[in-house]
């Protein structure tokens, strides 16, 4: 080892070497924190026109603060986060006017009722030609005949009365949750009724869920609300029918919804009202 020729004072690593590490013969006189700079350095201005200065080496090809780059016009503008130009409510990345896809060109524009409005009449003059339909038509128009309805009718009702036909028809994969916990209240309780919901027993057109097998004429109906909205309209609408298509077998119905089952006394409740 031996004293760095750079005049920094400091030894070499290697005897071979004859600087520091990062140490050459291109230093200037003056120690800053008690080392010599190894390259002379110099204050420049940055050239964007931001009015700052920047210090660097004096063999640096560098004219610009870091991200002051020159851009279109000229001088530095800083990168900011704004509002999304296309009106959307949402900020933009940094530096950008619009989110990516919300530029001028696919701006999301939220119609008026003057401009839906006009847009159907539109659509309605277009309707009028033929072409247009042919194109934008999405059924075939097929209709039954009243003769082929007639004669499908009787054959469905021909099959519907084999047991084994309406059994597979009517089996399910499983059962609905609703219908399981009621099954696991009547066990607990040892309340007279069975599971038929599987198309074990039919009354009229109708097959209930549950049924008393202790030879009183009372069934049980399990079912959630939004279900039978779709079906009939709303709940009342299906209370009401199923009431008086079982009520002309002399069948009493009670019935059981999703409120009942997701009480908190929800096992007092539900046996109290099966046992009136």
């Amino acid at each position: 080892m031996g004293l760095c020729l750079c005049g920094c004072g400091n030894y070499t690593k290697f005897l071979q070497s004859k600087y520091c590490s990062g140490h050459n013969s291109r230093v200037r006189e003056s120690f800053i924190s008690g080392h010599k700079r190894r390259v002379e350095r110099e204050i420049r201005k940055c050239v964007c026109g931001c009015d700052q200065s920047f210090e660097c080496r004096i063999n640096s090809k560098k004219r610009y603060i870091h991200g002051h780059n020159s851009c279109k016009y000229g001088s530095y503008i800083k990168k900011v986060s704004q509002l999304c130009a296309c009106g959307c409510g949402r900020m933009t990345s940094l530096g950008k006017k619009f989110i990516s896809g919300h530029n001028m060109k696919g701006v999301r524009i939220k119609w008026s009722e003057k401009s839906k409005k006009l847009v159907s009449l539109l659509r309605k003059e277009q309707w009028q030609n033929p072409e247009y339909r042919k194109k934008n038509k999405t059924s075939t128009g097929m209709k039954h005949t009243d003769e082929w309805k007639t004669n499908h009718k009787r054959f469905t009702e021909g099959k519907w009365q084999d047991s084994d036909y309406r059994k597979s028809v009517l089996s399910r994969k499983g059962i609905s949750s609703f219908e399981q916990k009621t099954i696991n209240l009547i066990k607990e309780n040892n309340l007279p009724y069975k599971f038929v919901g599987n198309g074990e027993v039919k009354i009229g057109h109708c097959i209930p869920d549950f049924i008393n097998i202790n030879g009183e004429k009372k069934v049980v109906e399990v079912f959630w609300s939004g279900y039978k909205i779709k079906g009939y309209g709303s709940v009342e609408n299906y209370i009401k029918i199923r009431t008086e298509e079982l009520k002309e077998y002399g069948y009493k119905v009670v019935f059981l919804d999703e409120k009942d089952l997701r009480r908190k006394d929800w096992k007092e409740w539900c046996v109290n009202r099966i046992r009136i």
